[in-house]
C-alpha cells in the first residue's frame, strides 16, 4: 500500500511534465569497469540530462531512487536491452527511457548510449564512443548527449503547444488520496520526501585513481651472507607506498622505506644496530577495488644497509691493522606485495599487507666492496598503516 501511494504521489506531481528515466549502465566483462565506475557513468548521462531537460521546461528527470521504487518485485533494470528496455519504461511509468552500455573493441573500451520513446517503442536517438579508459568516456558523455535528449525536445514540442484541460481530473486524483487512511498518506509523504532528501545528497562515486599509504613495517629478515660477515635478523620502519590504478585494474607501485635493523656481524661477533633504507617499484593487479580493495604487485628494489659496528682488528701473518669496522651493505632485491584496503570513509582507508622478496645481488663494503650473495633465502615484511585515496 505505501509503495503505491508512493507512486501515485509522484505521478500527481508532475503529472504535466515528461518523464525521462536514465537507467543504470550495464556491461558485457565485469574486468572492463567495475560497478561503481559503471554507477558514475550513470550519474553523468542523468546529470547532461537535468541540464539539457530542466524541470522549468516541463521536464522530469527520474532518480535512481524512484525508479527502483516503481519497478516490479524482482525486476532489475541492468538485465534487459533494447526492446526490453521500452517495456522497462512502461513499468516505471517513463515517456523516455536512456541506457549506456559498456563493451569492448580490441585494446579500447566503448560506451553505447540509446535513447527510446516508451509509448511508440521508437529508437529514437543513440550515440557509441570509445576510449582508452573510463576518464575518457566521461568527456565523451559531455560532448554528445545534448543532440541525444535534444531528440526529445522535438518530439515534445507539439504536446506543450497544447491546451492543458486537466483539472478536474486532477481533482479526483487529490479526492482519491484523501480517502486513504491518514496515517498511510502522512507515512507516504515522509517517505517521498526522504527519498528527494537523500537523492539531493547523493553525489557520483568518482573511481579509484591513485592512493598514497602510510605504514608500519617489521621485517623479518633471513639473508646470511657467503662468508657469514653479516647475518641480518630483524627490524622495524616507516613506508611510504604510491599506487596508481586503470579502469582496467592494472597498477603500478612505488615505495620508500626507512628505519631500523638489527644484525649479526661474523667477524666481530655479536649484534649491533644499523640503519635500513630500500626503494621499490613495481606492476601489479587490482581485481577487487570498492569499499575493500585488493590487489596484488611484482617489484624490483634496491636496499642500502649501515651497521654500527665501531673498530676492529685485523692480524695477517707478520700484518696487523687498526681501522674502522662501520659495515655497508648495498644488494638488488626482487620480490613480491599483497595489499588489502578497507575504505573507513571517502578519503581514508585502513591498508595491511606483507612484502616477500629475496636478495638477488649484494655487495658488502667492511675491507673492500665485494660481491658476496646471489639469491639468498627469503624476508618477509608484513605491514599495516592508513591510506589517502585521491
Amino acid at each position: 500500500m505505501k509503495r503505491f501511494v508512493a507512486i501515485a504521489l509522484f505521478l500527481l506531481a508532475n503529472s504535466f511534465a515528461a518523464h525521462v528515466a536514465v537507467l543504470e549502465t550495464t556491461r558485457d566483462d565485469v574486468n572492463l569497469l567495475d560497478h561503481k565506475e559503471c554507477q558514475f557513468l550513470t550519474d553523468k548521462l542523468r546529470q547532461m540530462a537535468i541540464m539539457e531537460l530542466p524541470s522549468t521546461s516541463g521536464y522530469t528527470i527520474m532518480t535512481r531512487e524512484n525508479i527502483n521504487t516503481m519497478l516490479p518485485p524482482g525486476k532489475s533494470v541492468e538485465e534487459c536491452e533494447g526492446s526490453c528496455l521500452v517495456e522497462t519504461g512502461k513499468n516505471i511509468s517513463a515517456d523516455y527511457v536512456a541506457q549506456g552500455r559498456v563493451s569492448h573493441f580490441g585494446s579500447m573500451v566503448t560506451l553505447t548510449v540509446e535513447l527510446y520513446e516508451t509509448a511508440s517503442g521508437k529508437l529514437m536517438s543513440s550515440f557509441a564512443v570509445q576510449s582508452e579508459n573510463a576518464e575518457g568516456l566521461l568527456k565523451e558523455i559531455e560532448e554528445r548527449s545534448a543532440p541525444l535528449f535534444n531528440a526529445i525536445k522535438e518530439a515534445e514540442k507539439p504536446r506543450q503547444e497544447e491546451p492543458k484541460d486537466r483539472v478536474e481530473d486532477d481533482a479526483q486524483v487529490v479526492a482519491a488520496e484523501s480517502a486513504l487512511p491518514q496515517n498511510s498518506a502522512e507515512e507516504s509523504v515522509v517517505s517521498e520526501r526522504e527519498t528527494e532528501n537523500e537523492t539531493a545528497a547523493e553525489q557520483p562515486a568518482k573511481p579509484l585513481e591513485s592512493m598514497l599509504a602510510f605504514n608500519v613495517v617489521l621485517p623479518f629478515e633471513n639473508a646470511t651472507w657467503d662468508d657469514e660477515t653479516i647475518n641480518f635478523a630483524w627490524g622495524i620502519a616507516l613506508n611510504v607506498s604510491y599506487y596508481r590504478f586503470t579502469p582496467t585494474g592494472f597498477s603500478n607501485l612505488f615505495a620508500f622505506t626507512g628505519g631500523y635493523t638489527r644484525a649479526q656481524a661474523g667477524y666481530k661477533e655479536g649484534e649491533y644496530d644499523g640503519l635500513d633504507i630500500n626503494v621499490k617499484s613495481g606492476v601489479g593487479y587490482a581485481p577487487v577495488r570498492n569499499n575493500l580493495l585488493l590487489a596484488f604487485y611484482g617489484f624490483l628494489g634496491l636496499d642500502f644497509k649501515y651497521l654500527f659496528v665501531g673498530y676492529y682488528h685485523d692480524y695477517s701473518g707478520d700484518y696487523y691493522e687498526d681501522g674502522p669496522g662501520d659495515l655497508m651493505t648495498i644488494n638488488l632485491i626482487l620480490g613480491g606485495r599483497i595489499l588489502a584496503a578497507y575504505q573507513l570513509s571517502e578519503r581514508v582507508a585502513l591498508n595491511l599487507g606483507a612484502d616477500v622478496f629475496a636478495d638477488a645481488i649484494g655487495w658488502a663494503d667492511y675491507l673492500d666492496w665485494e660481491l658476496f650473495v646471489f639469491f639468498e633465502d627469503i624476508t618477509v615484511a608484513p605491514y599495516i598503516g592508513v591510506a589517502i585515496r585521491f
